[in-house]
């Protein structure tokens, strides 16, 4: 049953936040935005920093939290922080860099970005797919797919069938 409920939990919080009132296993959630499910521990994402659970439900440790300092992550209303695998790390995706923790919540290390306005970076091998705001001309800003190598510099642009719709039109000399 506990496997179920996070497995349900993991689709639905890209695009809903989930209060502690209606997770009574997990009320030490406040406000989880992503979730991570490694052998038999689920990693939540939650309000700048990280909990660790058994898939059973019973919360084993928080880590991480919210600033800008060495391992902190740093938030924003605009942009929802993630947590992923890699390479046996656990990745933060922080709003201006990349933290990596062990398995046991302890601060590896960090990278930072580039200057992008990224919306989710997931590292993919020695490189990261970057979803990100571009702007073509001085009017509109599109969401795009990029691929950045390790060293978070821009490689190239990744085709896709068309591009998402723009974030926003900027009128240019326009009167009323």
């Amino acid at each position: 049953m506990g496997k179920i409920v996070l497995l349900i939990l993991s689709l639905l919080l890209p695009a809903l936040t989930v209060s502690a009132e209606k997770v009574n296993d997990l009320s030490e959630l406040k406000k989880p935005t992503d979730i991570l499910v490694h052998g038999n521990k689920a990693y939540f994402m939650d309000s700048g920093s990280v909990h660790i659970y058994e898939i059973a439900g019973k919360h084993l440790k928080k880590f991480a939290r919210k600033g800008e300092g060495p391992g902190e992550i740093k938030t924003s209303p605009f942009v929802i922080n993630t947590i992923t695998l890699h390479n046996d790390e656990i990745v933060i995706d922080s709003l201006d860099k990349m933290i990596y923790y062990s398995f046991e919540g302890e601060f590896l290390r960090q990278q930072r970005k580039g200057g992008f306005l990224a919306l989710q970076v997931k590292p993919v091998g020695d490189h990261f797919v970057v979803k990100e705001v571009d702007r073509k001309d001085k009017k509109t800003e599109y969401i795009v797919l990029a691929l950045y190598n390790g060293n978070m510099e821009r490689v190239r642009e990744i085709p896709q069938l068309s591009r998402i719709d723009p974030v926003c039109t900027i009128p240019v000399g326009e009167k009323k």
